[in-house]
């Protein structure tokens, strides 16, 4: 729902300058670094490092939408490239739960588990949607 509203600021203002600058990196790269990035939240979380842990949370996002972009900017748009991505995002996803998990178990298991469970409840209703919706637009993959 945020997306809707601020994506295109965010997409002229922040993410837009950088594609010429580091149109060198392949969207793929990007992507991958992505994912080190955000699963580094889960050991960071775990030793209680959450300033640093909101950081990386911070520029595996920026990578997350940085990817994308650079696939576009540089006609690169792949099927291959779209699971990587729609894959890194869950295993960040996954990370990112384990961690706040990790950093207090004995006051968060339940919170984390509901949240990995509103997780599956939401990739499948992706899922079941996309199968039954017409792809009219430039990304590769709607959800």
């Amino acid at each position: 729902m945020i997306d809707s509203y601020g994506r295109t600021f965010y997409q002229k203002v922040i993410v837009d300058p950088f594609l010429p600058t580091f149109s060198f990196i392949s969207p793929t790269t990007i992507t991958f670094l992505a994912i080190v990035t955000g699963t580094s939240i889960l050991p960071l979380l775990a030793l209680k490092y959450t300033f640093l842990a909101f950081a990386m949370l911070l520029f595996s996002g920026f990578l997350d939408t940085l990817d994308g972009s650079m696939a576009r900017f540089k006609n690169q748009t792949s099927p291959f490239g779209t699971v990587f991505d729609i894959i890194g995002d869950r295993i960040v996803e996954f990370s990112i739960v384990l961690g706040l998990y990790l950093y207090q178990p004995e006051l968060r298991a339940l919170n984390c588990l509901l949240m990995l469970g509103s997780i599956l409840l939401c990739i499948t209703s992706f899922l079941v949607v996309g199968i039954f919706t017409q792809n009219n637009t430039e990304k590769s993959f709607h959800y």
